[in-house]
């Protein structure tokens, strides 16, 4: 994901997460804005680790965004809403 967002990490702070991917993982982190259509922008706090390379995705955290943020998916109406709390 860092990749694809032109970041480079090796330049970030890091440490060692685990409970996602392998048993310990680098991790890399800065301070990402994020803009979604309907005008919401935020900051959050991320984590990038090749850990979780191999599934294709990342995983959005309770602390910063789930905690801030009402969120909806109805997927079989092709449905997703973000709102803050």
């Amino acid at each position: 994901m860092a990749v694809l967002l032109k970041l480079d990490v090796f330049g970030l702070p890091k440490g060692v997460t685990g409970g996602v991917g392998t048993a310990s993982n680098l991790t890399y982190y800065d301070d990402l804005r994020i803009e979604l259509d309907g005008g919401l922008d935020f900051t959050v706090h991320a984590g990038f680790t090749a850990g979780l390379d191999p599934f294709g995705f990342g995983l959005l955290g309770q602390d910063g965004f789930f905690s801030c943020h009402h969120v909806e998916f109805r997927g079989s109406e092709g449905f997703f809403l973000v709102e803050p709390v």
